[in-house]
């Protein structure tokens, strides 16, 4: 919806989520698990209410993706990169693991 996509442009990341996703909000508290991420628990209202044609995928997306913006306000630039690394690899020690693992297996080639 085009709605959903203006609040990103303009920065609204501290939008009330309940309020401008009420459908979505709706279908999360039907879901099986209380901590249904919507991608692919079993028992997922959302999901089937996207399956059912109820609900648009795009529209969940935006959701999402306002969701993770709101976790990001009000914080610093480097506070914002720990957490997105954190939410990547879990956290710099699995970050730095990874990388070492990458260049290990490109030394093989």
């Amino acid at each position: 919806m085009p709605t959903d996509r203006r609040m990103s442009e303009l920065g609204t990341v501290n939008a009330d989520l309940e309020k401008t996703f009420v459908d979505i909000e709706e279908f999360a508290e039907q879901c099986k698990f209380s901590d249904c991420t919507h991608t692919s628990e079993p028992g997922c209202a959302v999901r089937a209410a996207i399956d059912d044609g109820i609900l648009d995928s795009a529209r969940l997306g935006n959701y999402n993706k306002i969701q993770v913006e709101a976790g990001y306000s009000g914080l610093s630039s480097r506070q914002i990169e720990e957490e997105k690394i954190k939410r990547m690899f879990g956290g710099k020690g699995e970050m730095k693991k990874f990388l070492s693992s990458v260049k290990g297996k490109n030394n093989y080639r």
